[in-house]
């Protein structure tokens, strides 16, 4: 097992006593300072970074699922797989909503009745939802859904990316 620290170079090594690791005897100075900065500072300044980065993603997410892209897509895309195995968690409403691509009118809500098969699942399990007329697009709003996802967190129901 190689241990990270200073090390004086004596033959032949003393692993018995690990005499030669000198770590703990460099009390200040610019080296000190080097070892503190390596071994204790970043690592927790990366594990902070870390969920700084979660934590942005996640209320990034959050407002950007309360609007809808306009023009809408005509096709959306979920970015995580269905399984038959994958038990699904959530409560609340969301709209899934059949819009004109000119004027953003809303033409259909899509469990009013819409013709053809606006859902299906693609080849990698995951659920595709496609507009079915030329000029029309879909537009998702969360509103109070809450997803519960790996992990135990709540999301909110558009899991969807444009394609």
């Amino acid at each position: 097992m190689v241990r990270l620290g200073v090390y004086i170079w004596r033959f032949p090594p003393d692993t018995a006593n690990e005499s030669n690791d000198i770590t703990n005897s460099i009390l200040d100075g610019q080296l000190k300072g080097l070892l503190d900065l390596c071994y204790k500072i970043l690592p927790n300044f990366q594990s902070a970074l870390d969920r700084l980065n979660d934590v942005f993603t996640t209320q990034l997410n959050t407002f950007h699922n309360q609007g809808t892209a306009f023009p809408p897509s005509a096709k959306l895309t979920a970015t995580q797989p269905l399984q038959a195995t994958n038990a699904f968690a959530a409560t609340g409403n969301v709209h899934i909503l059949i819009l004109n691509n000119i004027t953003g009118d809303v033409v259909n809500p899509i469990n009013a009745g819409l013709t053809g098969t606006p859902a299906s699942l693609n080849a990698n399990s995951a659920m595709v939802l496609q507009a079915q007329t030329v000029g029309q697009g879909i537009a998702i709003n969360e509103r109070d859904s809450a997803v519960t996802v790996a992990g135990g967190q709540t999301r909110g129901f558009p899991l969807f990316r444009h394609q």
